[in-house]
């Protein structure tokens, strides 16, 4: 009986680690130990089975299948994928998105029929960020009531290119909008 419940025990952690850290390096480096215990505690089950027979073992048998089918499931299904896609479904339809890529960052504006706007930004070594804020069109000129940066990379009013399918940022020296400095590429415009 203590050796189901620390099997039991083992292989629920190993559960939870294939769930939310399998894709971490560092946290796989960490988990070595307990995935050996888990490995382990399988050898000394199937040694047992051979002892024993399969009649006073079928409950820690089960236990480690659920752990096999957990990790395999786990590793062949990207969860994080279909959690984002049904927050996505919740909320308002996209009007435009479009994105922006420098040396170490990757930035996406987000605009929504609601008036809301999201900036995501992903950067280097998994740094990720997302800033909402409120925004009205003028025409071809997107304002923003409520910024959703926290420097001044974006004005608070831009403009749609859309011969180019570019989000223009700076003005020249007359306040035209300049189609030389650093602008977003539109990769969906529902507009």
């Amino acid at each position: 009986m203590k050796k189901t419940i620390l099997i039991l025990i083992i292989d629920l952690l190993v559960i939870v680690y294939a769930y939310f850290f399998f894709y971490s390096y560092l946290l796989t480096i960490s988990a070595i130990p307990l995935l050996l215990a888990c490995l382990s505690l399988m050898i000394i089950t199937v040694i047992s089975v051979k002892k024993e027979g399969f009649a006073k073992n079928e409950i820690d048998i089960a236990i480690h299948s659920l752990v096999i089918i957990a990790v395999l499931l786990f590793y062949n299904v990207d969860v994080k994928k279909y959690v984002e896609v049904y927050k996505e479904s919740k909320k308002p339809k996209r009007v435009i998105t479009a994105n922006y890529k420098d040396d170490l960052f990757y930035y996406t504006l987000i605009f929504r029929e609601n008036g809301d706007c999201e900036h995501e930004i992903n950067g280097f070594l998994g740094y990720q960020e997302v800033i909402k804020g409120k925004y009205y069109f003028k025409g071809d000129t997107i304002i923003f009531t409520k910024k959703p940066y926290n420097n001044d990379f974006i004005p608070d009013t831009i403009l749609i290119d859309k011969e180019e399918e570019k989000i223009l940022l700076q003005r020249d020296s007359l306040g035209n909008f300049n189609k030389k400095y650093d602008s977003f590429n539109i990769i969906e415009n529902g507009k």
